[in-house]
């Protein structure tokens, strides 16, 4: 939940007051309607619970503290104790999203190089194929049954039984 103090009465408000999923809002409407608002220079400080709630990435998130700062506005992050009121404040934002980015890389580094290794020691990595019977797809198909008949006897979607017919009309019929 995202929260902001309004100058007028000076107490927290909730934006908006029940939870944003009920509202058919997603967190990108949130953030835009919150912006919004900071420019027409309805609140001096923003209050959130996490900081990730207001951005998808380091750099977002940076350029969100950015027009925070430009405008005058306060950032707070209740769970992670920051506040962006004074140099400090901003420092430590500014270096706690570098060492999460560098955490990012690092995790994705790692993953990579999993992923390398178990394709050398010949691991499949993935999702195994489908075990499809598919001459019996195309004869069922010759006989002018729909794909959705096709997809429920033989338990597959109808995107693979589109996919089979596909495969089946790009390479050539082998002769014998």
């Amino acid at each position: 939940m995202i929260y902001a103090r309004w100058p007028s009465s000076g107490v927290f408000r909730s934006l908006p007051s029940t939870p944003i999923g009920s509202l058919g809002l997603k967190l990108v409407d949130l953030v835009s309607m919150i912006c919004f608002e900071m420019r027409r220079g309805r609140f001096q400080v923003l209050l959130v619970w996490a900081s990730d709630r207001i951005a998808r990435s380091v750099r977002h998130f940076l350029e969100v503290l950015d027009e925070l700062n430009h405008l005058n506005i306060e950032f707070v992050s209740f769970r992670e104790n920051l506040d962006t009121g004074g140099p400090l404040g901003r420092a430590v934002v500014i270096i706690i999203g570098a060492i999460a980015e560098l955490e990012r890389n690092l995790i994705i580094e790692r993953v990579r190089a999993g992923m390398r290794r178990a394709r050398l020691e010949g691991r499949h990595i993935g999702r195994r194929p489908l075990e499809v019977d598919r001459v019996a797809v195309l004869q069922e198909r010759a006989r002018g049954q729909s794909l959705s008949e096709i997809a429920k006897t033989h338990c597959i979607s109808r995107a693979t039984v589109s996919r089979l017919l596909k495969q089946a009309k790009e390479t050539p019929a082998p002769s014998i």
